[in-house]
């Protein structure tokens, strides 16, 4: 964090631990809203901190405004969809901010890591994955099919422990995999960094500059940012697992959660970009 804060370059080593200290950010931030807040969404949580970091693809995008004045705050954390999965959240640090976002298989498909066919939610809440596939050894891009505005850098990892995705298969044991992985005997991708110089891969040894080729006005972009990440909370729920075996009722229960959770996020959503429209005028 001190070296992106101060202009600095980092190793892929240093940016994936940074990545796992988001997972723990994130994943106690769900934590704590969910005994401040007394636990509004009837969540009963079936894992913890520790059983989180690394655990998940996970991106991040660094952005930067012209905020003159140190700071510290969070947003898209306390909201029914944030609460029933916790996966993207915006960490602001003076005038960085640090969109967070993490999900079982975000990028697997796209940059050529084993697959599933098909991921359905069984009634004990447990994820089911019926089938992997090999992977096409190759990097589609975009690797996000969710837009994602210019000016910042984007930093994507692959995550394949498997410590909360079962069954695990020899599927990843290839030179394609091995030689894309920071760390393969840990599950640990290696990073794709994307910005204006385009996409290039980076390994354990290496640095590179987080530094966003735009700065923002502050007035803007705090609008801006939350409803990114609220519009990144929506798309995230369209890649939920089937649920369509689930008796009924728990079927329906959990479709009309989501639901409720997407409306939620579309009225912060109208309001921030009511806010905006407000900032941009003379």
């Amino acid at each position: 964090m001190s070296a992106i804060l101060e202009g600095r370059e980092v190793t892929a080593f240093e940016m994936s631990q940074f990545l796992d200290w988001l997972d723990k950010v994130r994943v106690g931030l769900w934590l704590g809203f969910r005994q401040l807040d007394k636990n509004f969404a009837g969540i009963d949580p079936n894992y913890h901190i520790d059983d989180r970091i690394g655990q998940y693809d996970r991106v991040l995008l660094v952005e930067k405004t012209d905020m003159p004045h140190k700071r510290l705050n969070i947003s898209g954390v306390d909201g029914l969809s944030f609460a029933l999965t916790p996966s993207a959240f915006v960490l602001t640090v003076n005038n960085y901010y640090f969109t967070n976002i993490s999900y079982q298989f975000l990028l697997a498909r796209r940059i050529g890591f084993p697959y599933p066919e098909k991921e359905e939610l069984v009634p004990d809440g447990r994820l089911l994955i019926e089938s992997m596939h090999e992977g096409r050894k190759r990097t589609t891009r975009p690797i996000l099919r969710h837009p994602i505005r210019p000016g910042g850098v984007i930093v994507y990892q692959p995550m394949f422990k498997g410590g909360l995705v079962e069954p695990q298969t020899d599927l990843y044991d290839t030179e394609y995999v091995r030689s894309h992985s920071l760390d393969f005997n840990q599950g640990v991708g290696s990073l794709l960094v994307e910005d204006r110089y385009g996409l290039r891969e980076k390994l354990s040894g290496e640095s590179f500059s987080v530094e966003p080729s735009v700065t923002y006005p502050e007035i803007v972009h705090r609008f801006q940012a939350s409803i990114n990440v609220y519009q990144w909370q929506n798309w995230l729920a369209t890649l939920l697992p089937y649920v369509g075996n689930l008796p009924k009722p728990y079927k329906n229960y959990v479709v009309q959660r989501w639901a409720a959770s997407k409306r939620l996020n579309n009225a912060l959503i109208a309001y921030c970009k009511l806010q905006l429209r407000r900032a941009q005028q003379p």
